[in-house]
């Protein structure tokens, strides 16, 4: 099959072409420093703060139109837009004369001083209202600070912010999906999802591969290609200058990653579906989880990154990582000589060094259901309540049996290079009785077992106190949660 050698992609209703080195530049750049579209901002460049954010559709939905989506565009390539179609702020509007009823809203609530931050709110607040119109549900105050947990404003104030969201009429609103619907551009779109895209300049190399079977080829004969995910920790970064891509492969063209399915046993999370999706998924199937994807990121976030992203990125303080390990998740990884499962807590060998062969390519984890007997607990402290970086995070599968602990796997991040399976205290309370002084005398023991560092987020004394608490904690729900 011939590679295609341009990116192509929608901006607003205009068809675009991206050659050369464009093809790295993060998305905010491009909009501004090549298309004039200046209401999109930079500030932090780390995705944190929203002035950033675009609406961004990579899929087409079971109605047959777009699924529009916020997201931060300063840590996304333009590589990760091929095939997509971006509205930004000055898209919204249908004309001239006519703003969209997000942007009325700002104005009438005066919801703007320096407005540096408004774009970035108003496209939040923009895929608010798509959802809440396509789901039909009101948008209440939980509902709009919960979409926009990923935009900051220093100087307005959110009072009036929260105001505008909850003023829109949404019977007066257009869906973008229906405003920008055109066939002819999905019928394109699909063209260019099956068709992979090869670009060179200047020793720089970009591949996205429409088949499996090609990706490993690929890895096979170049082992050093770094394979780009939604690129919310690597695109910082880069912009950092920390880091740079010259040889990326990028998946996101590959329709059998995408997919979420599961059986009777297991769940299985394909390599490129987005936290958002994984989040939707495992609502009712795991709430537990649920309830820490909740706070784990931002909007913005969840819509462009990836839960195995998050897994080869291997963080100590990844939020996900200790739940997979207690739960004895497994990383399937392929290559052109077959494919491998690796457990969780075998996945790590150091900081920042895994379980895996310069050919091979994860391509899914297989998660185990939580069984009906088995308590399942999730915490994580940080600084800030939403989108923060963790201090520690802690995971705990326990299931009793007349008063006797029949299973037990905890792990444990922040507190080492890696995130740590507890094995020692797994081993030492199979069999003990399922009481709080049982877990007093392992809170006792954590300052044996661990020697997490200090740094600017926590002291080593905090961490261990942290470690401490978490097992009693988990102790106190579990057993007031069952009447133990």
């Amino acid at each position: 099959m011939e590679n295609r050698n341009k990116i192509i992609t929608t901006l607003n209703s205009k068809r675009i072409e991206i050659e050369g080195e464009n093809a790295f530049m993060p998305l905010a750049n491009y909009l501004r420093g090549n298309e004039c579209l200046t209401g999109t901002k930079v500030v932090c460049a780390e995705g944190d703060c929203g002035a950033c954010t675009v609406l961004l559709a990579r899929d087409i939905g079971p109605d047959g139109k777009l699924n529009f989506k916020a997201v931060n565009s300063c840590i996304i390539p333009l590589y990760l837009i091929d095939g997509a179609q971006v509205v930004t702020v000055e898209g919204l509007k249908k004309s001239d004369t006519e703003l969209h009823p997000v942007q009325n809203a700002m104005v009438d609530c005066h919801g703007a001083q320096c407005g540096y931050c408004t774009p970035g709110f108003i496209c939040s607040m923009a895929a608010l209202t798509e959802d809440a119109k396509t789901e039909n549900v009101a948008i209440t105050e939980k509902k709009a600070k919960n979409y926009l947990t990923g935009n900051l404003c220093r100087c307005t104030g959110y009072k009036p912010i929260i105001e505008a969201a909850m003023s829109i009429d949404l019977s007066k609103t257009e869906l973008l999906k229906d405003r920008f619907h055109n066939p002819q551009w999905l019928s394109e779109m699909k063209k260019i999802k099956s068709t992979p895209l090869l670009m060179t300049f200047n020793q720089k190399t970009i591949y996205l591969p429409v088949n499996l079977e090609d990706a490993l080829i690929a890895k096979n004969k170049n082992p050093d290609l770094r394979l780009i995910a939604g690129s919310t920790d690597l695109g910082v970064v880069i912009n950092k200058g920390k880091l740079s891509t010259p040889k990326a492969m990028a998946l996101y063209h590959i329709e059998e990653l995408k997919k979420i399915t599961h059986d009777d046993l297991e769940m299985t999370v394909g390599a490129t579906a987005t936290f958002s999706e994984f989040e939707y998924y495992v609502e009712k199937l795991n709430p537990e989880l649920k309830k820490i994807l909740h706070i784990f990121a931002s909007p913005q976030i969840k819509n462009q990154g990836t839960l195995v992203g998050n897994v080869v990125n291997a963080s100590p303080i990844a939020d996900t990582i200790p739940f997979l390990m207690a739960q004895d998740a497994k990383v399937v990884l392929k290559s052109i000589n077959g494919e491998r499962t690796v457990l969780m807590s075998d996945f790590y060998t150091g900081y920042k060094t895994l379980n895996i062969l310069p050919d091979e390519i994860v391509v899914a984890l297989k998660i185990p259901h939580s069984k009906k007997e088995e308590n399942l607990k999730l915490f994580k402290v940080s600084i800030r309540k939403d989108l923060d970086i963790s201090a520690v995070t802690f995971a705990g599968v326990m299931e009793v049996e007349l008063g006797k602990i029949k299973k037990a796997n905890f792990a444990l991040g922040g507190i080492a290079a890696t995130v740590v399976r507890m094995k020692s205290i797994e081993a030492g309370i199979v069999g003990a009785s399922f009481t709080r002084k049982t877990f007093e005398d392992i809170a006792m023991n954590i300052p044996n077992l661990i020697s997490p560092l200090s740094d600017v987020r926590a002291s080593k004394e905090y961490r261990l106190k942290l470690a401490q608490n978490f097992f009693l904690k988990f102790y106190d729900e579990v057993s007031k949660e069952n009447n133990l």
